[in-house]
């Protein structure tokens, strides 16, 4: 322990001995620091620190890195400078940091995937004797191209490689939409046909005017007929409270294709169907209540909608509507 505190004696008079330069400060690039009574070497700023204040006799320098946006002015390393801007046309090549202002360049002009060879090598420019005189042998003019401003524009048959992350981007931005529109129409319960309708987009002929539907039924014999089906003109609103309960208990349930797909075939839209979920043990027989006062809501063209919601169940209820009396029906 003596001889730890006997050494630190002896490196304390060895510096403050070694330390003078002949007016009793600290050799240049070293500070006098109180605390520990020795001369330390004064800190560097770092590539991208700008310097605040010199070393001094009794003072550290000290430093700070240039804020976002800056730059270290190359000759005077104590002022950030603002970054500079690439120029309509170039590219950057590199970012504006703390240490170095940003780079630009030309972008750079490629030909089309289909026409890029294997390997691209630069020919040598041969200046034959034709380019070098005119006739009479008098020599061409030398054009000052020194002021001209350049032309950025790539060459025929080329492309800029640039110019293929803007459509990559503007590709995921189309699908991100596309993705959030199939969302919200799967979340509303209408269906294509219904949003086509609420855009006021003409649709094409619809399927189940005039088109004929081939069943097969049990006759009164026990015999498996085939018959066909198509409009007999019978309105919904004419058939019995029975038939709309029956639909009823089979479409107002939440599972599978429902009241909500009905409605949007129906051409009924987002407000009027979320209506209909308020009360989802009569959406049901609201729904059909509220359609059956059209003009062309017949028996037959409710069982088409059913058909393309894939609903057999239902259709086998109005079945017996359209193949029974009255109906106009052909055996097969």
């Amino acid at each position: 322990m003596k001889l730890y505190v006997f050494l630190n004696i002896l490196l304390v008079i060895g510096e403050l001995v070694t330390r003078t330069t002949g007016d009793g400060g600290c050799r240049p690039g070293k500070y006098w620091n109180p605390k520990i009574l020795r001369c330390l070497d004064c800190t560097t700023c770092r590539e991208g620190e700008r310097l605040i204040s010199l070393c001094q006799e009794s003072q550290d320098a000290s430093c700070e890195t240039c804020p976002k946006g800056t730059y270290l002015h190359a000759d005077n390393k104590s002022v950030c400078v603002q970054c500079s801007y690439c120029k309509e046309g170039q590219v950057t090549e590199s970012e504006c940091v703390s240490w170095a202002d940003t780079q630009c360049g030309n972008p750079v002009c490629m030909p089309p995937p289909s026409e890029r060879p294997l390997t691209l090598t630069k020919q040598p420019f041969i200046q034959t004797t034709m380019q070098t005189h005119f006739q009479g042998g008098s020599a061409p003019k030398k054009v000052d191209h020194t002021n001209e401003a350049p032309d950025f524009r790539c060459p025929n048959s080329t492309f800029s490689d640039h110019m293929s992350w803007i459509f990559l981007v503007c590709l995921v931005l189309v699908s991100l939409l596309c993705g959030v529109l199939i969302i919200w129409i799967k979340r509303s319960g209408m269906s294509l046909l219904s949003l086509l309708r609420m855009a006021k987009i003409p649709l094409p002929n619809k399927p189940e005017d005039g088109v004929i539907r081939k069943v097969s039924v049990i006759s009164a014999s026990g015999r498996s007929e085939t018959r066909v089906l198509k409009e007999n003109g019978m309105k919904f609103n004419t058939t019995s409270a029975t038939i709309t309960e029956q639909l009823a208990r089979l479409l107002n349930p939440e599972n599978g294709k429902n009241y909500k797909n009905l409605a949007g075939l129906m051409g009924y839209d987002s407000t009027f169907i979320g209506n209909l979920k308020l009360t989802p043990t009569e959406a049901t027989q609201k729904l059909l209540e509220d359609w059956q006062v059209r003009e062309d809501a017949t028996v037959f063209k409710l069982y088409c909608y059913l058909e393309q919601l894939g609903r057999h169940d239902a259709m086998d209820v109005l079945l017996p509507l359209l193949t029974g009396q009255g109906s106009d029906v052909a055996m097969v």
